[in-house]
């Protein structure tokens, strides 16, 4: 398997040696000119929002990649809708959204994403029952400009084609233009728990049904997993500044920094990998007690409280799984982070994030379409060896029908 891992990076390196046209739109009617004019952008034209994709789905060796990063205003706002431009950032239509005291009818995880790339891809959050499972699904129409340059208005009284749009992965044509539905800031309230595998195995079939938002880090050479159960309230409090900045300071940026840092000062892995893993139990010990206890939607992807930065790409990988198979995958999670560590000398040093999401029948290609399903998202720094573990995951999660999300897997 490693073999044809290298072989497979080879060839792409290769492939990526010829450099795409790059065009940056800055509105609808240059979109539209760039579809039209086949010489000057060749075929085939992959529209490209953050790049915050963890394949190489935003990558190519010809044709044309469109970011459309400059088309990132606020079109209209409506009574329980706004209309945006494709290239806006989540985390900015979240700030202009609590401005009005609004917030998107639904959470979304990675909001420095642009709203046309979550909308027609994967974008998975701990979904409380009542929300929708994807972001996709609060969509109320969109526009959509054809690889040929033509021009649609879809809405939900095209109920077929609006199902095929959204999960699309702009393989049907570039999106301009999205209304999302919004309504008043709602409080949830966050209950922690710390439990050991095995208690979380037998936990997970009532995590599936529970009538909670549910959220998880897990640690498996610790053999701890750190739950959130978040519960929408009538209290009216979002929660207080302070938690939520140290929160995000210690989650978002002190950890991945001082696990660098800890990988670069201890060459030796014996003592690297008991440091890492205290840290990182250290951090989840602080965000899983009463620090956070109550909190929205728009807290969190407002981005307010959190100051993210990073020298270095962290990679990860997600996977879901159907929530009658989920218990059994994550005892054997663990065994398998275990056994690959000792075969192959590589382990993430980041914990592994987990989501439980509702069903969410409104695109076709939605990885919860037929219910419930968990996902377990794999962080790592060290990117050495980190291709080849991808793989070998690829594998383990073959065996327990495991789901892949194209731009996240």
């Amino acid at each position: 398997m490693a073999q044809a891992a290298r072989q497979i990076r080879k060839k792409l390196h290769r492939q990526t040696a010829i450099q795409p046209v790059v065009a940056t739109p800055g509105c609808e009617s240059e979109i539209t000119a760039i579809l039209r004019d086949s010489k000057r952008f060749p075929r085939p034209v992959r529209p490209v929002g953050s790049d915050s994709a963890a394949t190489r789905c935003n990558r190519a060796a010809k044709g044309t990649l469109l970011r459309m990063n400059k088309l990132n205003q606020v079109v209209s706002l409506n009574s329980g809708s706004v209309t945006v431009q494709a290239g806006m950032r989540l985390r900015d239509l979240a700030r202009y959204l609590a401005g009005q005291d609004l917030e998107l009818s639904g959470g979304c995880d990675l909001p420095d994403r642009t709203v046309g790339g979550a909308v027609c891809s994967g974008s998975l959050l701990a979904s409380i029952p009542g929300d929708a499972g994807h972001l996709s699904s609060i969509v109320c129409s969109l526009t959509l400009l054809t690889p040929q340059g033509g021009r649609m208005e879809i809405d939900e009284n095209l109920p077929d084609l609006i199902r095929v749009i959204r999960f699309s992965y702009g393989l049907l044509g570039c999106i301009s233009s999205v209304t999302l539905r919004t309504r008043p800031i709602r409080s949830y309230t966050i209950q922690h728990r710390r439990m050991d595998f095995a208690e979380f195995e037998q936990a997970v079939p009532r995590l599936g049904v529970m009538r909670a938002g549910v959220r998880f880090y897990l640690l498996p050479f610790r053999n701890h997993v750190f739950v959130e159960l978040r519960r929408y309230t009538s209290d009216d409090r979002q929660g207080r500044v302070l938690p939520w900045k140290i929160r995000d300071w210690a989650c978002n940026t002190a950890l991945p920094e001082v696990l660098r840092s800890v990988s670069r000062i201890i060459p030796i892995r014996r003592l690297r990998y008991p440091v890492i893993d205290g840290v990182s139990e250290a951090t989840q010990m602080l965000s899983n007690n009463a620090l956070v206890e109550t909190g929205s939607h728009s807290m969190e992807q407002t981005g307010r409280f959190r100051r993210t930065t990073r020298t270095r790409k962290t990679d990860y990988c997600t996977w879901l799984f159907p929530a009658d198979r989920f218990a059994e995958v994550v005892s054997a999670y663990r065994e398998f982070c275990i056994d690959y560590y000792r075969f192959c000398r590589f382990r993430c040093d980041l914990p592994a994030l987990g989501f439980c999401i509702g069903k969410d029948d409104q695109s076709l290609l939605s990885p919860s379409f037929d219910g419930t399903v968990f996902a377990i998202r794999t962080r790592s720094n060290q990117n050495t060896g980190w291709p080849d573990f991808v793989l070998e995951l690829a594998d383990f999660a073959a065996q327990f029908s495991g789901i892949p999300v194209l731009n996240q897997t």
